[in-house]
């Protein structure tokens, strides 16, 4: 299982879980070598604040960050976490997450849409991000997965549901490339 405090270290920094507000998933000090990260958080959480924080120390990014610098940061922190290749041609969210559970069901969307998927992911029924238009069939899928409480197939589209963590419940409609 890949751990982003693993990985850090790796590159010689050491990292410090502590409680940090609730906005602040981690930030790191270079000259120290240090990267904090939010104790408060779930573990896959932690695990790409730590990696984004590496990113950003490796590609040496001096704060204020830019948006360019936050989305080079991501990126990095994603191959770092869960290289697409790993992924192969495997579609199925809730086997990604079985083989790469240190990774969260969104996280593992948004790799999927790196593959070149449509991806949209919905919260407590409403759209919370798209990378690509949707059609009224597709709405219906996702929408019958919240109705169901069950994952939906449809033509060359799949509604997983994710199962309610108390504060939301989550599909995550992903359309496959043919």
């Amino acid at each position: 299982m890949i751990h982003g405090t693993q990985i850090a270290i790796e590159y010689g920094y050491q990292v410090k879980a502590k409680p940090l507000p609730a906005s602040v998933v981690a930030f790191s000090n270079a000259g120290k070598g240090k990267i904090f990260v939010n104790s408060k958080l779930p573990e896959y959480r932690q695990n790409f604040g730590i990696l984004h924080e590496l990113a950003h120390l490796q590609m040496k990014h001096k704060p204020p960050y830019t948006e360019e610098m936050e989305i080079e940061a991501d990126q990095l922190a994603a191959e770092l976490l869960l290289p697409i290749s790993n992924i192969g041609n495997i579609t199925d969210l809730h086997f990604l997450k079985s083989k790469f559970p240190y990774v969260s069901y969104e996280f593992l969307a948004r790799r999927l849409a790196d593959l070149g998927h449509m991806v949209a992911v919905y919260d407590n029924g409403q759209l919370k991000t798209k990378n690509g238009p949707l059609n009224g069939y597709q709405g219906r899928i996702a929408r019958q997965a919240f109705v169901d409480k069950a994952d939906v197939q449809g033509n060359e589209v799949t509604a997983f549901y994710v199962p309610s963590n108390g504060t939301w419940e989550r599909v995550i409609l992903v359309c496959f490339l043919a």
